[in-house]
């Protein structure tokens, strides 16, 4: 048997898949020049940009692209966009301390009232 059939049997891949797979992987991309202006427009925005808003800039440029295309390689790409807004920290939260409590001894609650 020969080795290449051994192979693919192990693989259970048929002998025209294996060799359509290799011709495909040694042609060039045709989304290249694409992903490159995707990857400029998603990191100059710092990862706040998802597909349709990447989209929209590539046709502001003047590029001609389908929002499916886009979308499709902005996922084998692995580039996600950031959801939601960060959470402000309070500053005194960072050092691990208290923060301040700014009210007055004056002002410490004293005896229930007899409204509540």
């Amino acid at each position: 048997m020969h080795r290449l059939e051994g192979l693919l049997e192990l693989a259970k891949l048929p002998r025209s898949t294996f060799y359509y797979r290799q011709k495909a992987a040694s042609r060039p991309d045709r989304h290249a020049a694409l992903k490159e202006a995707i990857k400029a427009i998603f990191d100059s925005h710092k990862g706040r940009y998802g597909y349709r808003r990447v989209t929209a800039q590539l046709r502001r440029l003047g590029r001609c692209v389908n929002h499916k295309t886009v979308q499709s390689l902005m996922a084998g790409m692995g580039l996600k966009s950031l959801s939601g807004r960060r959470s402000i920290v309070p500053t005194g939260a960072r050092s691990g301390g208290l923060l301040p409590i700014s009210c007055s001894a004056s002002s410490a609650p004293t005896a229930p009232t007899a409204n509540g």
